[in-house]
């Protein structure tokens, strides 16, 4: 970890705060009764973002777990059991799919976008 030397743990975080959250360092978020400004649309499809990827990578890797316990418990050969858990990964991106599709859709019939 020789990069700790060029820089200072405040600043990391506030660098990887502004990655991360989007935020400046000053904090300051801009004016919602500006009409030329955008940030509302851009701060709520950001929110649907963060929950899309949210709900994916929980259901992806919970339908790998159930699918590697099942295949566990089911099977001998590792292939059916690499299948098995490929099924379930796949089955948990299926699902997410599903909702994130909804999700998106409501946004856009919504009229927030």
């Amino acid at each position: 970890m020789f990069w700790i030397e060029f820089i200072s743990k405040e600043d990391f975080i506030q660098s990887l705060d502004t990655l991360l959250f989007h935020r400046s360092s000053t904090n300051q978020e801009p004016s919602m009764s500006d009409p030329n400004t955008t940030a509302g649309s851009h701060s709520y499809i950001d929110e649907k973002w963060d929950a899309a990827l949210d709900v994916t990578l929980r259901r992806v890797v919970y339908g790998s777990m159930a699918g590697g316990l099942a295949a566990l418990v089911l099977f001998r050969s590792g292939s059916a059991r690499a299948a098995v858990t490929a099924f379930g990964a796949g089955f948990g991106a299926g699902s997410s799919y599903n909702e994130n599709q909804a999700m998106f859709e409501k946004a856009l019939k919504g009229g927030n976008i």
